[in-house]
């Protein structure tokens, strides 16, 4: 059943000018809805209707918990907010789908629209009162995007535990790394050919590709992550599932969602990159690289330093090497500040809001903290190493 809930907001506009109206669409609707809307809003990768809907099938997301928030002006499209509702501590949360799981939400807007907070607050509002949501929540929102503010800066907001790194692309980013960085990274390919043979960086272009890309990554990652002394998610059958599905979907297209490119020693999977893309915007989700000998020439660096050639001809303008405090990423891209919004809609939602924020905070007030995080980085070890093998 197609679900519409509207709005029109009276906002103080002269007489004979029409108000901006409001509207919650839901299921199937809102999800081709959303697949028109993003033709004109501007976003990050992780609100284009590719990544959310291979999110939603790899993770189980019924459709009919999809929504989607219209703000529109005239029949002009302002902004639409793609949304999942759960229920959570016993109220409904709403929040982006995979908003866990990527890099930066955003309030995908139309460039040079601006959206005032009396105008959120009616929008969110309708959403509270038509679909009984309790709170919505936004992790790792950007300041900025793309020459625009965030309205949600407008909320009370709380730092991210971790940083966003992204930065800006072009014909001369190569030549412009420091002379000895360079240096260190054409020095580091010709020993690495000496070891391994041809270096070459390869894009997954069919199936049996993306599967021996794949398999490299989660190996490698395996051995990294047990360092760590954690986990490798990317091995349950849910991630599996979304790499492998939006990789394969994705190789028709001029501009992919989801793509495989991985750095060549002769015929040996050195590193990996698993990048998402929407417009001339490309963030490196995650990547991975090989241990061993050829771990002690800086493979990332050599990636990235092919990569961003590619990108560039692929008239990628800006990319981004998501949330996670790593020295190698000020190489490519700059140190930002990112928030979190949890903001409640409801009387129940003001109880329950901080138990939605709490984890964050928590996970925020050991990473910024040295010694408490090298006690829970040893802690994990530990932990991990008890597991059975």
């Amino acid at each position: 059943m197609v679900e519409v809930s509207s709005a029109q907001i009276s906002n103080g506009s002269p007489a004979g000018v029409t108000a901006p109206s409001i509207d919650v669409l839901a299921g199937a609707a809102a999800a081709r809805a959303w697949a028109d809307c993003a033709q004109t809003l501007r976003f990050t990768p992780y609100q284009s209707p590719g990544w959310l809907a291979g999110v939603m099938a790899a993770f189980g997301e019924p459709e009919e918990s999809f929504r989607l928030l219209v703000i529109e002006d005239a029949g002009t499209l302002r902004a639409a907010l793609p949304l999942v509702l759960s229920s959570r501590f016993g109220c409904t949360l709403a929040e982006i789908p995979g908003a866990q799981l990527g890099n930066s939400d955003w309030f995908p807007q139309s460039p040079g629209s601006l959206l005032d907070k009396a105008l959120l607050d009616s929008a969110f509002a309708l959403l509270a009162s038509t679909q009984g949501v309790d709170v919505i929540r936004f992790s790792n929102l950007p300041a900025h995007w793309q020459g625009a503010d965030s309205p949600l800066m407008a909320y009370p907001v709380a730092p991210a535990p971790d940083h966003f790194y992204v930065g800006p692309i072009g014909l001369r980013t190569r030549e412009n790394l420091p002379k000895r960085r360079r240096g260190d990274i054409l020095r580091g390919q010709r020993r690495l050919e000496e070891l391994a043979g041809p270096i070459t960086l390869r894009r997954a272009r069919t199936p049996d590709e993306v599967e021996a890309m794949h398999a490299a990554f989660l190996e490698q990652r395996t051995v990294r992550f047990r360092e760590m002394g954690v986990e490798n998610i990317f091995a349950q059958p849910s991630f599996r599932r979304l790499f492998e599905d939006l990789a394969n979907a994705s190789l028709p297209l001029d501009r992919p969602v989801l793509c495989f490119d991985a750095l060549y020693g002769g015929d040996d999977i050195l590193a990996t990159a698993i990048g998402i893309r929407a417009g001339t915007h490309y963030s490196q989700y995650i990547n991975s690289n090989a241990s061993g000998p050829a771990a002690k020439y800086n493979l990332m660096g050599l990636l990235m330093y092919l990569l961003v050639e590619r990108l560039v001809a692929e008239g990628v303008e800006s990319v981004d090497m998501g949330v996670g405090d790593f020295a190698y990423k000020e190489i490519w891209t700059q140190k930002t500040p990112v928030y979190d919004l949890v903001l409640p809609l409801s009387v129940k939602g003001r109880l329950l809001a901080p138990a939605f924020g709490a984890r964050r905070a928590a996970k925020r007030l050991i990473k910024q903290n040295e010694p408490l995080w090298q006690m829970a980085r040893s802690l994990r070890q530990f932990r991990q190493a008890q597991r059975p093998s």
